[in-house]
């Protein structure tokens, strides 16, 4: 096995894309650092796979992953923001605090660990936001469960994205990924785990 040269942090990286992504770059012979709440990725393993712990929802994990991440890696190719949960609203009014704990791990957990991450991005790298999760549940069959979008959260990401492009280089930026296609261009095979 070759020495890897491009290093790619995936934050949610132990399943759905995150996991999927972080196969497909192992693949192409990145170096990843994959992040979960746990700190691990069940029943996988890679020689060029290092996991950290990350709970966006928690500034002491924020802060200890951002300098494991930053001990492991001086700079990054790739920072792709995949962590997230999906607000199960259902047929239901939905609460305040689901909306509020879905906003605060989605949108408030994502700016507060990609921000310190920047630095690390700067030279060249490129950085995604992603919101997956019900992107790939209509791409794959439909809705599951009832599950209703908050499309809030990828508007908000947009506007703070934009402000924080300015003197990242041309390179750098924020890509939605389009629902049509997510499946369809990450999808690795039988043994992919899409969940």
């Amino acid at each position: 096995m070759t020495t890897p040269t491009k290093t790619a942090v995936v934050t949610g990286a132990n399943s759905g894309i995150g996991f999927a992504l972080t196969q497909k770059l192992l693949a192409e012979g990145y170096r990843v650092i994959g992040t979960s709440r746990s700190g691990q990725i069940a029943d996988f393993s890679h020689p060029n796979l290092t996991v950290v712990t990350l709970d966006v929802t928690s500034d002491a994990s924020i802060e200890q992953a951002v300098a494991q991440i930053s001990q492991l890696a001086p700079s990054l190719d790739l920072l792709v923001n995949n962590a997230g949960v999906g607000a199960d609203l259902g047929t239901i009014v939905p609460e305040r605090q689901l909306l509020r704990d879905t906003f605060a791990t989605n949108v408030d957990g994502t700016i507060l660990f990609t921000e310190p991450m920047l630095p690390l991005v700067r030279d060249g790298g490129v950085h995604v936001n992603g919101r997956f999760r019900n992107a790939v549940g209509r791409a794959v069959g439909g809705r599951k469960g009832g599950q209703t979008h908050l499309g809030g959260e990828e508007h908000n990401l947009t506007a703070v994205a934009h402000q924080r492009q300015h003197g990242l280089g041309e390179e750098n930026g924020a890509v939605h990924v389009g629902r049509e296609r997510v499946a369809q261009e990450l999808a690795l095979g039988p043994d992919c785990r899409f969940q």
